[in-house]
């Protein structure tokens, strides 16, 4: 499995997988002198020589790795499942990484057909990913869905479908700070709700510096054990991103019985608005609609409630995914028995 650097807050969940499974970990570091993709292939190829891998894979970074990790499996003979976490080229143009058909922009968009000319098997995390990347795939053949999925026994609703405040009502983002979640939606959600007195707290768990400003109060980077405890605490989870795969978040909240607020134009067909979560446009004044719609209303947030667990029952059963990602992993891609989830659905 390849991966870019291992950024810091995730060296403790790679330490862990050496522990628990004996996992090894050849780390190396990316040099000035050559792109990413230089170095992912250079350092690589030695590691390759090395260990000679019946299987090659990636972590994230589909765009930069794909190439690589395509060329490696062409050489050594090795089976290639390229895993397309999200559209990250969209999510730089949404940032300002860089702009629309400027050279870099050209750039990755090549270098990311090219990973998935390479690869045996693309898995996407979202049936919207697999028709993004069908427009760029030369065999649709190897596109399968395969979510994280969610543990169903760690993550639950430990209110009974009840405000977890009732006193004051607490809207929970949690995500990167950067501009394709959203973030700075509900910010401005958020500010509305202050400038009318509404008792209304809006959480940022995620790459925010610790600071309580006004309604909004950031708490800063959470860790994974603490997350179920997190979830319950709040009344309702907020992510109206502008690109996204499937966010684990959304998986984590729902299976805690936390009515969601999250994004139309990604969701639309996949989740019922109004039934299992509220699907919004990008636009601020229908976001306070809604929120305003589950603070208020106690019938239809349990309604939601109830409904956003059967869906992660039903739908986002980690044990499900675990066993069709193995089954791509190994080749096996026979899926008669996972046409139930919705997400295999055409």
């Amino acid at each position: 499995m390849i991966t870019g650097p291992i950024p810091d807050f995730a060296k403790e969940g790679f330490q862990y997988l050496k522990d628990e499974f004996n996992i090894k970990v050849y780390d190396f570091q990316l040099t000035g002198r050559k792109s990413i993709e230089e170095n992912i292939l250079c350092n690589s190829w030695k590691i390759m020589e090395k260990i000679r891998p019946d299987v090659i894979t990636n972590i994230f970074g589909a765009t930069s790795l794909g190439f690589p990790c395509g060329v490696m499996s062409r050489h050594w003979n090795s089976y290639n499942v390229l895993r397309v976490a999200g559209d990250e080229i969209s999510s730089r143009l949404k940032i300002g990484t860089y702009e629309e058909n400027s050279q870099r922009h050209l750039y990755d968009l090549a270098l990311e057909k090219k990973g998935f000319d390479l690869a045996h098997k693309i898995i996407t995390i979202a049936p919207w990913e697999q028709k993004r990347v069908r427009l760029s795939c030369n065999d649709s053949s190897k596109l399968k869905v395969c979510m994280r999925g969610v543990d169903l026994q760690r993550f639950e609703n430990q209110n009974c479908n009840k405000y977890a405040n009732e006193e004051q009502f607490k809207v929970l983002f949690v995500g990167r700070k950067s501009l394709e979640k959203g973030y700075d939606l509900v910010e401005s959600v958020a500010d509305h709700f202050f400038s009318q007195n509404k008792n209304i707290e809006f959480q940022f768990a995620g790459t925010f510096d610790k600071k309580l400003v006004q309604n909004k109060n950031y708490l800063g980077f959470v860790q994974s054990e603490d997350l179920p405890a997190l979830y319950n605490s709040a009344d309702a989870l907020i992510l109206v991103s502008r690109t996204e795969g499937f966010p684990q978040v959304l998986a984590e909240a729902m299976a805690c019985g936390k009515p969601c607020i999250i994004s139309k134009h990604l969701f639309h067909g996949y989740i019922e608005d109004g039934k299992e979560a509220f699907l919004v446009d990008l636009d601020i004044s229908e976001i306070v609609n809604k929120v305003l719609l589950l603070a208020n209303n106690k019938e239809l947030y349990q309604k939601l409630s109830v409904n956003a667990r059967k869906f992660a029952e039903q739908q986002l059963d980690k044990k499900d995914w675990q066993e069709i990602y193995r089954k791509i992993i190994l080749g096996e891609d026979n899926f008669d028995e996972f046409n139930r989830l919705r997400f295999f659905t055409p």
